[in-house]
């Protein structure tokens, strides 16, 4: 990450690793970090919700997968999620 920080693919796999790992908060801010760098990044928004439903913040799980879904109506894991 300190050699390309604009790689969204480090962030989003870093993101998934740290929801495994059962620490949404972090994950959370690589969520970010990658809508950051690409507003359309639509596993980001699933990702997302994914930690709003660890931390019990089901509101912002819904519109999370729901902008991601905007976005990809096909999308398995935002349709999952919601």
């Amino acid at each position: 990450m300190k050699r390309d920080p604009t790689n969204i693919a480090l962030y989003s796999n870093r993101c998934a690793a740290l929801l495994k790992l059962n620490t949404p908060v972090d994950a959370l801010k690589d969520a970010d970090k990658c809508l950051e760098l690409d507003p359309k990044f639509v596993k980001a928004f699933a990702k997302k919700g994914n930690c709003h439903v660890l931390l019990r913040e089901y509101h912002k799980a819904m519109r999370s997968f729901e902008e991601g879904l905007e976005l990809d109506p096909a999308n398995a894991e935002c349709t999952a999620g919601k």
